[in-house]
């Protein structure tokens, strides 16, 4: 689960970077705050909510992500209009239903 969400909060960031044609590497996030301080867009309090996403409790963490996650995408909608969102199947924060067999009668 803690990997997950480190390589989510890696791909949150990655796309904030994106945004504004920026370059970023997975080796940066060391150096986070700095490379977060210079994009001129993001998320409000964006190193700070990462941090949070892989450093603290795993359901709190959930809750910052599928949070930056929005956001990041009203960002791409907003500044990269060109960009097709449509593929996110499930919005953040909901699920897929899960999947069941049908009832058989024996």
């Amino acid at each position: 689960m803690h990997q997950t969400l480190a390589t989510n909060a890696l791909n949150v960031l990655g796309v904030v970077a994106a945004v504004k044609h920026r370059f970023y590497s997975t080796f940066q996030f060391k150096r986070m705050r700095h490379f977060v301080s210079s994009l001129p867009i993001a998320p409000s309090n964006l190193a700070e909510r990462l941090e949070l996403v892989v450093a603290g409790d795993e359901r709190y963490g959930i809750e910052v992500l599928e949070g930056l996650v929005r956001e990041v995408l009203e960002l791409v909608e907003r500044h990269v209009p060109e960009a097709n969102t449509s593929a996110l199947r499930y919005p953040p924060g909901t699920r897929q239903r899960p999947w069941r067999m049908a009832d058989h009668d024996t």
